[in-house]
């Protein structure tokens, strides 16, 4: 008989809601998006306030969706934390990376001051909020959205390394770069992956810089978007590069390993790696998602309200073909440097016809603010992740575009100890059964809807229950691998953690 030993009594508790046992049907989705609300100003981005610039950097906003609606709004990392930029959460759900930033808004007046010793950092964060962590100390600063990053299955979250100020280009994208790397979320151990070239050299084109990429769930293939140095010229550097290419790439030669091309820009790829999407000319308002096209018009007739006038910056869901999120600005431009004038988070539900405008950012028109000129409020494309605990129980696959889920081996939704939590815990407590059956006993204190679950060594979800009444509930641990599992009572809009060893 396996025998249990309790060995932390530590509460955590999220603002998390109790998830649905129902899985969705597409048009009524639950789920999550996260993206950086940012500011700019109307007087050439004139410092107007610290991020008033075209850059895209600002607080972390977390959006919980249920039945396709909008039903909380939380900043889960402020300004003052340090300006973030470019979020992706990992295939759980459960935590985000991010560029974070050494510097953030004065207390007062419109100028910036040094946090964080003024350092940058690749960053996560916890999807409520808590556990914040910095993984990597970066050499320079990022300089917009045109650093993107990306989190796979697994603990390996993917960026763009960029140049320090020593290496830093003179116009155009200072410290932009040609150069891939990665850090592990749990061990922080960090390691290039690729410097792009064309011809396999190992030298990076001074002119080039990535502006886009994406990568697949199990991270084997990449999209690609690579442009010379506005200054430079075709023959100087690389050519406009928008590709699908395996990754990472034989030498790290882009040409070798591309598999396809897009006409256009801004290209990505789904979980999946069998759809592709990109921009063709005019104001980026149709996206061309493997040989189906879906404009803004469209949206917004599937989301029955006016969206906007262009787009940028295209990101499938982390976890299901069937989602795609767009950066979208507001008339009468909307894409391009004028998302600075106003922008939102949309994602989009291109099988199903659904469309939702996530941050609703209104249009600001008028006068100026304090004599200084107007302020606009935009949010960046940002990341959503689909909740099906039916169909994905274990949070560790993805959705095709025919609704099945897969899952990615090697993939894990394990949740690191030593995490702080934030508000009253539902009063669960834990005890362990000692029967011919083991089992570990959760004590349930309320009538209301409650899910247990218990996640194993390897960080899969072993067991989930769910119901409705208080009382003891018994959740044989027949069958759970030795070592640490991670108990959760999800009760009330909240939850309680408690852990034990298997031996």
């Amino acid at each position: 008989m396996k025998r249990f030993w309790l060995i932390m009594a530590a509460i955590s508790t999220l603002t998390a809601m109790v998830s649905p046992a129902l899985a969705y049907n597409g048009k009524n989705v639950n789920g999550k998006a996260v993206s950086v609300q940012w500011r700019s100003g109307d007087k050439d981005w004139a410092p107007m306030c610290c991020e008033c610039r075209d850059i895209r950097d600002g607080a972390l906003i977390l959006y919980t969706i249920q039945n396709s609606s909008i039903t909380r709004k939380d900043t889960i990392h402020t300004r003052a934390q340090g300006l973030a930029q470019y979020p992706a959460f990992n295939l759980s759900g459960t935590k985000i990376a991010f560029y974070r930033f050494g510097k953030a808004p004065a207390a007062t007046g419109t100028g910036c001051v040094s946090v964080n010793g003024g350092k940058s950092y690749i960053s996560i964060i916890n999807s409520d909020g808590t556990g914040l962590t910095d993984l990597f100390e970066l050499p320079g600063l990022p300089n917009g959205e045109f650093f993107p990053l990306d989190w796979p299955a697994g603990d390996w979250i993917y960026f763009e390394m960029p140049h320090d100020a020593a290496h830093s280009y003179a116009s155009d994208r200072p410290n932009a770069s040609l150069m891939i790397w990665r850090v592990n979320a749990v061990t922080k151990a960090a390691e290039k992956v690729c410097n792009f070239t064309e011809d396999g050299s190992g030298t990076e084109i001074v002119c080039g810089y990535i502006h886009r990429f994406t990568l697949t769930a199990k991270a084997d293939y990449m999209a690609l978007m690579v442009y010379p140095k506005y200054a430079c010229t075709v023959d100087a550097g690389m050519d406009h590069v928008n590709d699908i290419c395996h990754f990472p790439p034989q030498a790290c030669n882009i040409r070798s390993s591309r598999i396809s091309s897009r006409d256009g820009c801004n290209i990505s790829v789904s979980p999946s790696g069998a759809q592709v999407g990109s921009y063709l000319g005019g104001l980026h308002d149709v996206m061309f998602l493997s040989g189906t096209q879906v404009s803004i018009k469209n949206m917004e007739s599937w989301a029955g309200e006016s969206i906007g006038c262009g787009a940028e910056c295209i990101r499938w869901s982390e976890n299901s073909d069937k989602w795609v999120g767009q950066c979208i600005g507001l008339c009468p431009d909307g894409h391009a440097d004028a998302q600075a004038n106003g922008c939102n988070q949309v994602i989009c539900n291109w099988a199903d016809k659904v469309a939702i405008n996530v941050s609703k950012n209104a249009k600001v028109t008028g006068g100026d603010v304090n004599g200084q000129g107007v302020i606009y409020w935009n949010n960046c494309t940002g990341d959503f992740w689909v909740d099906d605990p039916v169909n994905n129980p274990n949070k560790n696959s993805y959705e095709d575009l025919q609704g099945a889920w897969h899952v990615v081996p090697g993939a894990s939704a394990v949740e690191y100890p030593g995490i702080a939590g934030r508000g009253a815990a539902p009063g669960g407590t834990f005890s362990i059964a000692s029967s011919t059956a083991p089992a570990i006993r959760v004590h349930v204190p309320q009538q209301s809807p409650w899910e247990i679950s218990i996640t194993g060594v390897d960080g899969r979800t072993v067991r989930l229950l769910t119901g409705a009444g208080a009382g003891d509930i018994a959740v044989s641990a027949a069958g759970i691998t030795r070592g640490i599992c991670v108990i959760t009572l999800t009760q009330g809009g909240k939850h309680v953690v408690n852990r034990c060893v298997v031996r």
